[in-house]
């Protein structure tokens, strides 16, 4: 455990002081550390149910979160849960994704493992918060989809819209032809 005191930039008094766990994520570039960065500062803003960043490194890329608790996989493995625990629980989830949906943000990589029950010390109530926006799309945000992605007739209408937006910026701003069809193969310049 980490003991850390947060202030609040607007009045300088103290908001909490209690011990901290902190969870570090390591990114292999930072334009990852930059996306994900971006998005949980986004949403924590908003009231997401999100880990609160606590610090990020653009040189070493990583980001200190706040750690959340067990994911849900194993959270739900745990002995002596009632079955309103469960309901409840797994209403939560649902909701952090309603959430998260209506300020723009689509995870697209949804699973129990990205979802962790975080039971603050000083409280009975447990709640989730979602983790890993390592594939999320955000129209608010330039850039804002995994390199990797580019639009397709499959997709849904709103990732297909935010992928081809995304990419005529990019193809903008580094001067380049952009191609004739946006859902058809094109290459990745370097």
């Amino acid at each position: 455990d980490v003991e850390m005191t947060f202030r609040s930039p607007l009045c300088g008094s103290v908001m909490s002081k209690s011990p901290v766990t902190l969870y570090r994520k390591n990114f292999s570039s930072r334009y990852e550390l930059s996306r994900e960065h971006q998005i949980l500062e986004y949403l924590g803003q908003r009231q997401a149910p999100v880990p609160p960043v606590v610090m990020s490194h653009a040189e070493l890329a990583y980001l200190d979160m706040h750690h959340g608790g067990p994911d849900l996989k194993a959270w739900l493995s745990s002995s002596a849960l009632t079955s309103q625990e469960v309901t409840e629980t797994l209403a939560q989830a649902i909701d952090a994704l309603i959430k998260t949906a209506q300020l723009n943000v689509w995870h697209f990589d949804v699973a129990l493992r990205n979802f962790v029950v975080h039971e603050p010390a000083n409280s009975t109530q447990a709640s989730v918060w979602l983790i890993d926006f390592g594939n999320a799309i955000c129209p608010h945000f330039t850039l804002q989809k995994p390199l990797w992605m580019r639009p397709h007739f499959h997709q849904h209408p709103l990732l297909q819209a935010a992928l081809t937006k995304d990419w005529q910026q990019f193809y903008e701003r580094h001067g380049l032809v952009q191609p004739p069809d946006w859902h058809t193969s094109f290459d990745i310049p370097n």
